[in-house]
């Protein structure tokens, strides 16, 4: 079966547009996991809720490490894309 070649800036231009969806997706995430109400629940030593005291930015964090990885996934990407079309 023969391959069909892209050239480089249509290749670049649907891995931003993937990169954009992708992160959009993230960030949708992100705020409707900030928008959950966890029930309070009395840690029977400590007096505290159980969420907020163990784990008080957990969202923030993953949501930073799945960004991260995304962009890291992406710039490997661009650069296969680069050294494809340079040569």
């Amino acid at each position: 079966m023969k391959k069909i070649e892209i050239s480089p800036g249509l290749n670049l231009f649907g891995n931003l547009v993937d990169i954009d969806i992708h992160m959009q997706d993230l960030k949708l995430v992100l705020q409707k996991t900030e928008e959950i109400e966890f029930p309070d629940h009395v840690l029977e030593n400590k007096g505290g809720s159980l969420i907020p005291d163990i784990f008080p930015d957990i969202t923030r964090k993953s949501f930073i490490v799945s960004l991260l990885i995304a962009l890291d996934d992406q710039f490997k990407t661009f650069c296969e894309i680069l050294r494809t079309a340079t040569g």
